[in-house]
């Protein structure tokens, strides 16, 4: 009997037809391939008759552009002559395929699209390519096929809008060539699994104690979830190969390059999991490895402020023995504004530098192993000139102050605000720039010099003014200096000016009129020349 049972097993011939998955459209490019041939002209779909298999549920699917129609004409795995194929595995018989599309589909960052970029290869001629998204996560007993076509850019270009990132969807792709057309198999995808982040933005970089590179960056602000970041860098060679490290948070320490060699770092972002799709690469940002760097490398201050400046070696110091400071390259600063930080760092402090003229270079400080050999970096110092003058003028209505602009080989971007507050009826005292009364600021109008209007004015009041100079990095603050009004009054020109020869004396008699305000005595000055040209004046004394 147990023979008997084991023959009738033996004598049934059992049919299982294999389901066949849609295919999940993965964080990473994979490829559709048509065969053109393998279309009947007259074939619109160009999809040949269904084999035997698994039907997908049916039910009644309306566009929102076009006509309700029945899910027959959503496709099936079973029923495109098109396949798919990824990095990891192909679908697609070995046969010759002359449509092929390199695809990359991902969800923007913001989450308020659905995207795929289409890349074609092969002779299609005129091709017109459409995306189809149908939410299979729905309730509606009714859902929408939202509809893309495509447009042709440097790649073709497919959006989807108003997609929900935790939602499935069933996606297919067409391609019409007149006169046939080709529809992909069916493929499924839920957006949120492959989210493209921003890049990461505000590279920056600083020389560390140890005397290595740190690199930090900006991620997505705020992060659509957790995120991990890779960072390729090149030295400024053609030859030179990437070099790629991943990281986990957003900055790293580079401790093997090389002196005075350039580096172009970039820096993207994907999720933390193992889903999602890679950022584009940051803007690149360029990394000079120097063997002595200074932090900062560039100062820009007032008088009466005081500069502290970092020198670092990289990946090793000189020692302490005969480290010294030289400003301007021939003075040495004295040894106790610097002291040794760490084996890597000297720290210098320097204060009452003189003011630098317009047009002329900075104060160079210099960092060197000893006073006879030092490396070609420096760090410039410059000081700009933050004298303020005013005038009131004879009306005595307005009072017009300013100032001497900043050269233009300082910094290209600068504002200028003048601010004060009034204190009593002297300027003894001065105190600092922190208001005691109610702090005003002088609107600025330009013209060749930085000039701005306070009006109107108190005469006898003591105004303490200082100004701010907001720079793209840093923001300056002057010393506070005091005047009043009244005391800066520029009179009008003496009026009804009158000029005689004496007789007999031959002597000439200047007259005038003195204005009417101030009202206060005035001592004149007289000028004269002989008419020529150009003329050469003489003064006189106060009169």
């Amino acid at each position: 009997m147990l023979l008997l049972a084991i023959l009738c097993v033996s004598s049934w011939h059992v049919s299982v037809q294999e389901p066949v998955l849609p295919f999940e459209i993965p964080p990473h490019p994979f490829t559709v391939t048509c065969p053109w041939e393998a279309v009947p002209g007259g074939d619109r779909r160009g999809t040949p008759e269904p084999s035997p298999g698994p039907s997908l549920p049916r039910w009644p699917v309306s566009r929102e552009t076009t006509p309700a129609r029945n899910i027959t004409d959503i496709p099936s795995p079973h029923t495109s002559v098109c396949c798919l194929g990824s990095d990891t595995e192909s679908l697609c018989p070995p046969q010759e395929q002359n449509l092929t599309l390199t695809v990359t589909c991902w969800m923007a960052a913001d989450l308020s699209l659905f995207l795929c970029n289409l890349k074609p290869s092969g002779e299609a001629g005129a091709v017109t390519y459409t995306l189809e998204l149908l939410d299979m996560t729905s309730h509606l007993s009714n859902p929408l096929v939202q509809t893309s076509e495509c447009e042709h850019r440097e790649v073709v270009e497919c959006l989807v809008p108003s997609v929900l990132p935790d939602n499935i969807y069933w996606v297919w792709l067409t391609a019409r060539s007149a006169p046939a057309s080709l529809i992909s198999p069916l493929m499924v995808v839920t957006p949120g699994n492959i989210v493209k982040p921003s890049a990461p933005r505000d590279l920056r970089w600083e020389v560390t104690t140890d005397g290595f590179h740190r690199l930090g960056w900006a991620g997505p602000k705020p992060p659509p979830f957790p995120l991990r970041y890779q960072l390729r860098y090149s030295s400024l060679t053609p030859e030179a190969a990437w070099q790629v490290l991943d990281v986990g948070e957003e900055s790293v320490i580079l401790s093997e390059l090389q002196v005075e060699v350039s580096y172009t770092v970039q820096v993207r972002c994907v999720r933390r999991t193992s889903l999602g799709v890679w950022s584009d690469w940051s803007s690149p940002t360029q990394v000079d490895v120097q063997e002595v760097t200074y932090q900062p490398s560039r100062v820009v201050t007032v008088p009466s402020s005081t500069v502290t400046v970092r020198c670092i070696f990289y990946n090793k110091m000189p020692g302490d023995e005969g480290l010294v400071w030289l400003l301007n390259m021939v003075e040495k600063v004295p040894e106790d504004q610097y002291t040794l930080v760490s084996e890597h760092e000297s720290r210098v402090t320097l204060w009452d530098l003189p003011v630098t003229s317009p047009g002329e270079r900075g104060h160079v400080l210099q960092c060197c192993p000893n006073s006879t050999r030092c490396n070609y970096r420096y760090t410039e110092i410059f000081v700009v000139d933050t004298t303020i003058w005013c005038e009131t003028d004879g009306e005595m209505q307005r009072m017009t102050c300013g100032w001497r602009p900043m050269p233009l080989n300082v910094v290209t971007e600068s504002e200028y605000r003048l601010r004060y507050y009034r204190k009593g009826f002297d300027c003894a005292e001065l105190g600092g720039s922190e208001a005691r009364g109610e702090m005003e600021e002088c609107g600025v109008w330009r013209n060749e010099e930085q000039q701005c209007h306070v009006r109107p004015i108190h005469l006898l009041s003591a105004h303490v003014m200082w100004l701010e100079i907001h720079l793209p990095e840093q923001t300056l603050r002057s010393a506070p200096t005091c005047l009043i009004p009244m005391d800066v009054v520029k009179p009008w020109p003496p009026a009804g000016v009158n000029a005689e020869v004496t007789v007999p004396e031959g002597l000439l008699r200047v007259s005038w009129q003195e204005p009417r305000l101030p009202p206060y005595p005035l001592s004149c000055q007289l000028r004269y020349s002989a008419s020529s040209e150009p003329a050469h004046w003489r003064i006189l004394a106060r009169l």
